[in-house]
């Protein structure tokens, strides 16, 4: 059985928290009563640190504030930090992600002269890189984290960078420098008593099991397990008691093995674990039931194992699932699906690591030891260096004073000459700069005018928007995300209740800025007349009445100004759901499967079909979540090519992250949306409304 060894993904510099519970309590009561930005930001951070393990939504919540009002007071240690968070919860499910924050923390920690973060976050992208399989990249960044913690004599950083390099070491099955650099960890973390300690002894633990020294892997690893066990240390505690499991597998004991892998699933559960664990825990539970020929059990397994696979997207995972998935058809005697998988896996396996790889990644190590000694021989000839530097510096400043006086003469001559006519000329400046000034402060005192209306104009259309205490009072499980393009929408999202019904519309009006603003206020005094006034009960109606009324109203001189969008109808008696759909079709996510309802193609308002709406109905169960959204998200460019993210990408992400909370699917959709825009502007409102059902 191929076992991918344990990949150290904890930052080294603190961001690493085992049961803290009464810690975090008593920041969060601190907080409550602490009123000045910085002591806020301070405890913002401190919190997503501490909740990093514990609660990831948590975590997410108070990294997004401490960004948030680090940004507005200009705190750059405090933005540092906070990306610095958002890169390690990111790198639980999405490296793309870690590394955006990684990589523009260690930047800003790098103006900051912050050279410890700096070390930290070479570790980090180091992992990250690991991770996708990039040893070459990985390896460097490891070695430049080793360089300035080993500058720093920071024992605890060379102790992790030393096992990011073993670690690489152990992926390219050179097993010597992978001992050579794990037993520099241990040594290193054995000095400061530090809870990392086990993770190093299990990584070599890992090397021996390779090696086939069975005995001393399981020795190891049952020291591992201790330490992390007397450090409620769970995540890594899973992995100890799989590894041990995966020697019991090669040794023959099946069902002992797998009593040990489902010991591990159980804490992976309890603990809600990240989904590499679960990965690891799955594929170690498949093989060892098919080797029982329990081959219907591990069928299970392996469509739960697909799952993670797809949303993971790790070549050695990658790897693991269609072996497994060969071994199970040549379980069952399917042999043509069996010749499938195999020849898959010998395609996938020979494009992973080559020897082009093995060799760069060794130079780069002999580069650091040869530069290591190069600097030693450099300090020996120090003073020699220093005397020859002051010679050169005394002559340099001999001859730049001679020139220096000789510009300087010849500019006191020019400037004499030029300044009569400097004189007469300022009188004449002077009167005109008066002019432009008075010009520009007539231009300002305009231009705040309109910025101060269009304010205004906020605050009237944030206030006929749903607020989110009625939308918590008649949907229990729901999130927003609305970023408008401009201070004023053309999106908007609207509710109101009548005669037992719950009506919600998440709608997009023709422009954005302020004439979407005031196309927005007349539709939704429109939805309100057709429920409130002219009790108006179904959805298509109400469209067909608005369309209505649009026409009367501005449509007279061949405009086409309108809206698409949903009207849902719950019903609170029956608890049916119907709604009208234009343009804009609903998204149900059910049984990890992404349903695209239905729709009418043509807008609310005046276009070439003029039939009536249809009234859909929707047919939901228990769990599953339901997605309405506007076009602005999917429409905007952005990503290494400067492309539209398009409704695919989005609904595949709608997918990824519909069984998380409500409000980590909101934070998760906003930085996913920032990071594809990166430097390029907004093109349009966004306007996303979820709600589990």
């Amino acid at each position: 059985m191929k076992k991918s060894f344990l990949i150290f993904i904890i930052t080294i510099n603190g961001f690493f928290s085992f049961s803290q519970t009464k810690k975090t309590d008593s920041l969060k009561n601190q907080l409550k009563i602490t009123f000045q930005d910085s002591q806020k930001i301070n405890l913002y951070i401190s919190l997503a640190q501490e909740l990093l393990h514990e609660n990831v939504t948590e975590s997410f919540a108070y990294a997004f504030k401490g960004l948030s009002l680090s940004t507005q007071n200009k705190n750059n240690k405090g933005v540092a930090d906070s990306y610095q968070i958002l890169g390690n919860l990111h790198s639980f499910n999405s490296n793309d992600s870690s590394l955006f924050y990684l990589i523009k923390s260690k930047d800003l920690k790098y103006k900051l002269k912050d050279l410890k973060g700096v070390a930290s976050l070479y570790t980090s992208i180091g992992t990250c890189y690991d991770k996708f399989g990039n040893s070459e990249l990985a390896l460097n960044n490891y070695i430049k984290s080793l360089k300035l913690f080993d500058s720093l004599g920071i024992q605890k950083g060379i102790a992790g960078a030393a096992l990011g390099i073993g670690n690489v070491f152990s992926t390219i099955k050179d097993f010597k420098k992978a001992i050579e650099y794990y037993e520099i960890s241990i040594v290193n973390y054995k000095k400061i008593n530090s809870p990392y300690l086990s993770w190093a002894i299990n990584n070599l633990a890992t090397v021996y099991e390779k090696t086939n020294n069975r005995q001393k892997a399981k020795d190891l690893y049952e020291e591992s397990l201790k330490l992390k066990l007397e450090n409620n240390d769970f995540y890594g505690a899973v992995f100890s008691i799989n590894n041990i499991g995966l020697i019991l597998h090669k040794e023959g004991k099946n069902q002992e093995a797998l009593n040990y892998f489902f010991k591990a699933l159980k804490i992976n559960r309890g603990y809600h674990l990240e989904k590499e664990t679960f990965a690891n825990s799955y594929k170690n539970i498949i093989e060892s039931l098919l080797s029982l020929n329990k081959n219907k059990e591990a069928s299970l397994f392996l469509d739960s194992l697909e799952i993670l696979t797809n949303q993971l997207n790790l070549s050695n995972l990658k790897l693991e699932y269609v072996k497994l998935k060969s071994a199970y058809y040549e379980n069952i005697n399917d042999f043509k699906n069996a010749l499938f998988f195999k020849d898959k896996y010998i395609t996938l396996n020979d494009s992973f690591l080559t020897y082009d790889m093995n060799k760069q990644v060794s130079e780069a190590d002999a580069k650091y030891k040869a530069e290591k000694k190069q600097k030693e021989i450099e300090l020996l000839n120090k003073d020699n260096i220093i005397q020859q530097i002051k010679i050169d510096k005394q002559q340099t400043q001999k001859n730049w004073f001679i020139v220096g006086l000789t510009i300087l003469a010849i500019l006191l001559a020019y400037l004499y000459k030029n300044y009569i006519q400097k004189q007469k000329a300022n009188v004449l400046i002077t009167s005109q700069k008066k002019e432009v000034e008075n010009k520009n402060h007539i231009i300002e005192e305009k231009q705040k005018e309109i910025v101060d209306s269009i304010q205004y104009a906020k605050r009237i259309q944030t206030a006929l928007l749903a607020n989110k205490i009625f939308l918590d009072k008649h949907l229990l499980n729901n999130f927003v995300l609305f970023n408008p393009k401009d201070i004023v929408s053309g999106d908007f999202y609207w509710a109101t209740e009548h005669d037992n019904k719950f009506y919600l519309a998440v709608c997009d009006c023709t422009g954005h800025g302020v004439p979407g603003a005031f196309v927005s206020l007349l539709n939704i005094g429109f939805l309100s007349e057709a429920i409130k006034e002219k009790n108006i009960e179904q959805p298509h109606e109400i469209f067909n009445y608005v369309r209505t009324r649009l026409i009367d109203s501005i449509s007279n001189d061949g405009q086409q100004d309108g809206m698409d969008g949903i009207l849902l109808c719950i019903n609170k008696l029956t608890n049916q759901m119907t709604y009208a759909a234009a343009n804009n079709e609903p998204i149900l996510i059910s049984n990890n499967n992404i349903i695209e309802l239905q729709k009418d193609k043509m807008p609310v308002g005046k276009g070439e079909k003029t039939e009536s709406f249809t009234l859909f109905t929707i047919n939901a169960n228990k769990g599953d979540t339901l997605y309405l959204y506007t076009d602005g998200y999917a429409d905007q460019f952005g990503g290494e090519k400067g492309k539209k993210f398009k409704y695919k990408q989005l609904n595949e992400l709608l997918l990824s992250i519909s069984n998380k909370p409500m409000l980590y699917q909101k934070d998760e959709l906003n930085a996913v949306i920032e990071n594809w825009k990166g430097n390029l502007e907004q093109v349009d409102d966004v306007l996303i409304f979820g709600l589990k059902l």
